[in-house]
């Protein structure tokens, strides 16, 4: 199963373009209630949403195994299927910042964990849209498209016809779109039903959990980068130190915009649509060379060539959180946020072992 699960990250880039519109499904917090119809019976349940991990979409990529007859499935569930690129989609953008963490065997170590992980978290949400299906629940269909138009305009895209042609410049119909988001809509409601509803926090547990856990509340430096990746074997291979010189000489000024386009022009490297954001990483984390190299920098300056192995980098520095510690007042909130998400974690646990125990599930 592993040797199914380690692609090369070529696979990813073909599906950035999927991955994009299906992600919106996840970034927008829902704020309405829904109304299950129950089946045969016709009664109606008010259940309140809050969505809780990523989507996925179901294309196959062939392999030649001894596995089972569907090509690139790595797991099925009560028979239905999880495919390599179930997989891939959910966890890509996350797997494109490993490499600014991790290098050689702990970079393949973090990555095939992190893959594993998504297929357990694949094979939960499969388990939970099954027992919806098997209890005979059904969303209303104007509950589904109205929260379509909400995501939509969220992400500024005003029309379903809009929504059409990206869709169908990246293979994909508004049939399969609104299949999707039914059964991540299914997933969502399920798991705030049975696990998330009746969690409730005092304020003694958290000052309690204050006294007891004060190391928690000093942070870390954190930065956040943009990277601009040069592959030593990708297309701009014939002309890397031309090009490298080229980059150096114009990326001298702390305005986003020419770090941002550069990325768009000339980048083989992650998130490439978002300028090169790799989001928020723990300083005293980054590879060796990548913190030499910003270690003195402010918010804004521009670092690079970086000359490794793999290709050269350019880095912006976009922000820097410095290390801080926090009072009671300032840090409340957040406990009670994190005592709150761990008892909903602990339901949704108990809720994932009760389907697991009665279900066949086999990995490849």
């Amino acid at each position: 199963m592993l040797d199914r699960l380690q692609l090369d990250y070529k696979y990813k880039l073909l599906t950035g373009v999927r991955i994009l519109l299906y992600a919106f499904l996840v970034c927008f917090c829902f704020e309405s209630s829904a109304v299950l119809e129950l089946g045969k019976k016709n009664i109606a349940e008010q259940l309140n949403v809050s969505p809780l991990t990523e989507n996925s979409v179901k294309p196959v990529l062939n392999y030649n195994n001894s596995g089972p007859e569907t090509v690139g499935v790595v797991a099925t569930v009560n028979g239905d299927t999880i495919t390599v690129m179930d997989i891939i989609e959910v966890c890509s953008r996350q797997e494109a910042r490993l490499p600014y963490i991790y290098k050689g065997a702990q970079l393949q170590k973090e990555a095939e964990k992190l893959r594993l992980q998504t297929l357990n978290d694949v094979i939960d949400r499969k388990l939970i849209y099954q027992e919806f299906i098997e209890k005979g629940y059904n969303l209303p269909k104007n509950f589904v498209e109205e929260n379509l138009d909400r995501l939509m305009f969220s992400f500024n895209i005003t029309t379903r016809k809009e929504l059409e042609k990206q869709l169908k410049a990246s293979g994909l119909t508004m049939a399969e779109f609104r299949e999707n988001a039914y059964e991540n809509l299914a997933v969502d409601l399920m798991i705030n039903d049975r696990c998330f509803i009746d969690v409730f926090i005092t304020p003694k547990n958290v000052y309690a959990y204050f006294l007891e856990h004060k190391s928690e509340f000093s942070s870390p430096e954190e930065i956040r980068l943009q990277v601009l990746k040069l592959k030593t074997d990708g297309v701009h291979q014939d002309e890397l130190d031309i090009l490298s010189k080229h980059l150096k000489t114009i990326l001298k000024s702390k305005n986003n915009n020419e770090f941002t386009d550069a990325v768009l022009l000339y980048s083989e490297g992650p998130n490439i649509e978002n300028g090169g954001d790799i989001g928020w990483i723990n300083k005293s984390k980054l590879r060796k060379d990548f913190l030499e190299s910003v270690n003195d920098s402010d918010s804004g300056d521009i670092v690079g060539p970086i000359k490794s192995k793999e290709g050269y980098y350019f880095l912006r520095v976009a922000e820097i959180r410095h290390e801080k510690t926090e009072s009671f007042k300032q840090a409340k909130d957040s406990i009670k946020d994190k005592m709150t998400n761990e008892q909903k974690m602990k339901a949704y646990k108990s809720f994932i072992d009760s389907l697991r125990s009665k279900a066949y599930i086999k990995k490849y």
